[in-house]
């Protein structure tokens, strides 16, 4: 499952760096919308719908830390989003922020 999850993320994380409508230099509520959409909608089937809020809620905390301008987001790997799946799959506080 964790797999599943995992590369659903990487795709959305991915497809949201190139396709997201982002033309503000930090994050509002619209773009939140976006990702969180995306994010929770490929979640969902392999976790459910509160669990992958939660997952992505968690994901997203992290990708703004990274990328305080979401244009700048088109920067991210597959490498960053696979270490940010993990964290969060496996429970990390969002507060930490993806980062040990």
């Amino acid at each position: 499952m964790k797999r599943i999850l995992l590369l659903s993320l990487i795709t959305i994380g991915l497809s949201f760096s190139v396709e997201g409508p982002f033309q503000q230099p930090e994050w509002d509520d619209a773009t939140r919308e976006v990702f969180m959409s995306n994010c929770v909608t490929n979640a969902e089937s392999g976790m459910g719908t509160e669990m992958a809020e939660d997952y992505c809620s968690c994901v997203l905390v992290k990708v703004e830390k990274e990328f305080p301008n979401p244009e700048d987001a088109i920067n991210m790997t597959v490498e960053q989003v696979t270490e940010w799946a993990m964290q969060c799959l496996e429970g990390e506080s969002e507060n930490e922020g993806g980062k040990k």
